[in-house]
């Protein structure tokens, strides 16, 4: 099993010789990730929302709903290019073949509702384990994390993505779930700290540039995520080689 940076370095590796990923970042991840911060920031900032909602204004608010819905099928698509991508860790041709990002986007739209739904099935099981006792819940919640990699790389979704990872991930729980939170440190903490640091540097110089400092938070997070998405690839193929244990950690 290889340790986290071992794992994160392959995918950074993989990243650097495929540039079709950056035309995947932009458009798919920071644009859509952008324009919802935003939103978001204005609505705190205004409260346009309510009070759009307080003049009766139903048909902006349709808008501003189409919108967030068209930017999360965007965010989606975005991961499915990245897996699709990724997909190269798991048969070891990292770097051996290129695609274009026009062929990459009609490759990775199929799978965004599978994405999608399957995403929302796993949710739903979830919050059940959860509502009963709350380690169940997060049990259920790693063995079932891989679901995204299993739909792309083995053409399986909905209860089939959930139920494969699920089998994989059963004996090596434990595993799972360190690996997760150790990769989540490394990649999200910096983040976190470059995002406070520059909202407090932006600040101090002049709050009109707000609204710049948003997009660069959208295009660190968005940076950041493809690179866990790659890494979740590597790791799924990883713990796909251990062996499988009649244990049930």
């Amino acid at each position: 099993m290889p340790n986290i940076f071992a794992l994160i370095g392959n995918s950074w590796e993989l990243y650097k010789s495929q540039p079709v990923l950056n035309s995947v970042l932009v458009w798919l991840m920071i644009a859509p990730m952008g324009i919802l911060n935003i939103l978001s920031m204005l609505d705190e900032e205004y409260g346009y929302n309510q009070q759009l909602w307080d003049d009766g204004s139903y048909g902006a608010l349709f808008v501003i709903a189409c919108i967030y819905i068209a930017c999360s099928l965007l965010l989606i698509w975005g991961t499915a290019c990245t897996l699709i991508i990724g997909k190269k860790l798991i048969s070891s041709r990292a770097g051996r073949s290129r695609s274009s990002f026009g062929t990459l986007r009609t490759q990775g739209r199929k799978y965004i509702i599978p994405l999608l739904f399957t995403g929302i099935l796993q949710q739903c099981f979830v919050l059940f384990w959860m509502i009963l006792l709350i380690v169940p819940g997060i049990i259920y919640a790693v063995r079932t994390f891989f679901y995204q990699v299993i739909i792309i790389s083995d053409g399986k979704v909905y209860r089939d993505a959930l139920k494969k990872s699920k089998s994989i991930v059963t004996g090596h729980t434990w595993t799972a779930l360190s690996s997760l939170v150790g990769i989540g440190c490394v990649l999200f903490l910096p983040m976190l700290l470059l995002d406070d640091l520059s909202n407090a540097v932006v600040i101090a110089i002049d709050e009109r540039l707000i609204p710049a400092q948003v997009i660069l938070s959208a295009a660190i997070y968005s940076f950041v995520s493809m690179v866990w998405t790659l890494t979740m690839v590597g790791l799924y193929a990883a713990i796909k080689k251990l062996p499988r244990t009649t244990r049930s950690a």
